[in-house]
């Protein structure tokens, strides 16, 4: 939307169409020279809800690690139907078909 007034425009336009005013560039975030797993997983996630964002699919992210303790598997849910689907480690609860997609995949990583 433009600021001045208020008219609807492409992402990519940096004129508005209707009144001429230019747009500030949008700010990028910086992604790289990050080695840390965590932050990784942060990006990554990130980047799901740019898909789900800019081009309304749904994502799901299922990961598996295996460290000195055991195995960890986790999952993430872009809103909507990823969320709905697979659920979330704190609040949203997962359907029938995603906790077995979750075992499914777990129990596959396990037997690699």
């Amino acid at each position: 939307r433009c600021h001045s007034c208020n008219g609807n425009n492409a992402l990519a336009r940096r004129v508005c169409t209707t009144c001429k005013a230019t747009f500030p560039p949008p700010k990028k975030k910086e992604m790289r020279g990050d080695g840390n797993i965590t932050h990784q997983r942060g990006h990554l996630f990130d980047r799901a809800d740019v898909l789900q964002k800019e081009h309304g699919v749904d994502v799901v992210v299922l990961m598996f690690g295996r460290h000195g303790k055991g195995t960890t598997t986790s999952c993430y849910g872009t809103r909507g139907r990823g969320l709905k689907f697979i659920g979330d480690q704190q609040e949203a609860k997962p359907d029938e078909d995603g906790q077995l997609a979750f075992r499914l995949f777990d129990r596959f990583m396990r037997g690699l």
